[in-house]
């Protein structure tokens, strides 16, 4: 579901009452009105990307409108977990989940595809490491898509694999519609070897990206009771709330 303003999100999800709460902060108040018994979901709203033409805008997440995909993940992690917006204490911290690739000892992939080109010369990755089957890698590249084909890119420099911390690579600035990270594991023998994962990966808008369309994401159901009104709160980040906005509360039923 897509809306083009935070105003018409009024229309678009059938809401009576849309407060502003300050810098991309909103309170969502609606009444169901079925007859019947209702389901109502968690809601988390993305409003959109800045086109990165203000000088004093912060550094807009591309990977936050991203899907992410990649050679393989492992059942207890998800590749989504990458691109969530959450800040880890450590490289031992999945409170909002990771991605991982156990049991696998040789290169994996991940990715990143946009549905309009993005441009970007910087990346961030906070890799995981729970001091079991997964650890740090040994060595990563970053790879664009050119239309045909994945392409390194061009002068890298950073490519960090250190824990606790956010490791940046810049580059030459791409324009693409997918980009790739390549990761090495520290072994590769059965028993000698371990697998890798991350917590979160960013791409950071090197100020030529478009702008893109709210989204709204559905979390659990909730039940309500018939004839009474239901409300729902939500906080929404916007091109200057900080990072961690992704992470915000979403909207709860009460």
């Amino acid at each position: 579901m897509r809306a083009s303003a935070p105003e018409d999100l009024d229309k678009s999800l059938g809401i009576r009452n849309l407060e502003t709460l300050g810098t991309g902060h909103f309170r969502v108040r609606c009444r169901m009105k079925s007859p019947a018994l209702l389901l109502t979901v968690l809601v988390s709203l993305m409003l959109p990307l800045a086109s990165a033409k203000d000088a004093d805008a912060p550094a807009t997440n591309l990977a936050l409108v991203a899907v992410a995909s990649g050679s393989y993940g492992s059942g207890d992690s998800a590749f989504a977990a990458m691109n969530d917006g959450f800040v880890p204490v450590d490289s031992e911290d999945r409170s909002y989940g990771s991605y991982g690739n156990w049991p696998t000892l040789d290169t994996q992939t991940v990715d990143y595809a946009w549905e309009q080109p993005v441009s970007t010369n910087r990346i961030e990755v906070y890799w995981w490491n729970d001091r079991r089957g997964i650890g740090f890698p040994k060595a990563c590249r970053v790879l664009f898509w050119d239309g045909e084909n994945y392409q390194p890119v061009k002068n890298p420099a950073g490519l960090g694999v250190e824990g606790d911390r956010f490791n940046v690579t810049t580059f030459d600035e791409v324009k693409t519609t997918r980009l790739r990270l390549e990761i090495d594991p520290s072994g590769n023998k059965v028993g000698a070897g371990i697998s890798t994962g991350i917590i979160e990966w960013r791409v950071i808008d090197s100020g030529n990206s478009p702008a893109f369309a709210p989204k709204v994401i559905a979390g659990i159901h909730r039940s309500v009771v018939v004839g009474a009104k239901t409300y729902l709160a939500a906080t929404v980040p916007t091109k200057k709330s900080p990072p961690t906005a992704a992470r915000s509360p979403s909207a709860t039923a009460r």
